[in-house]
């Protein structure tokens, strides 16, 4: 099973905001969203601003 993570970034590479997906098309998404209204904006707890996003497709594995 695979599971889709939407990142941003700051300009020193550290993470701003993620997301986790089920779905392909939802991460697509919300992958626009955040880069077009988002990227220049200061965001998250830390206050910094978002330089760019990816997605990032991982593997699913349960943890008991």
């Amino acid at each position: 099973m695979k599971w889709y993570v939407v990142i941003g970034f700051d300009a020193r590479n550290h993470i701003v905001t993620s997301k986790v997906f089920e779905d392909l098309s939802e991460a697509n998404e919300y992958f626009h969203d955040l880069y077009a209204e988002m990227i220049g904006r200061i965001i998250g707890r830390e206050s910094c601003k978002l330089d760019y996003a990816d997605i990032f497709e991982m593997d699913y594995v349960p943890i008991k």
